[in-house]
């Protein structure tokens, strides 16, 4: 399994954990960027500090 693969995997999981019915799309690009369709404004930033969480603590899902 790929870095971006396992990502999806473990991010998904804990966005599952906030909302119910989520969907996930990572795709590969030459910038950052996060994009978020409905849910309300803090959603966002709730989401990005999962991702966060998530990046943060690879060395605890990745390997």
């Amino acid at each position: 399994m790929d870095a971006a693969s396992a990502l999806e995997k473990e991010l998904l999981k804990h966005l599952n954990d906030h909302y119910d019915n989520c969907r996930l799309t990572i795709r590969r690009a030459g910038s950052d960027g996060l994009s978020i369709f409905g849910g309300d404004k803090d959603d966002k930033k709730k989401i990005e500090s999962l991702l966060q969480d998530t990046r943060e603590n690879a060395g605890d899902w990745f390997y």
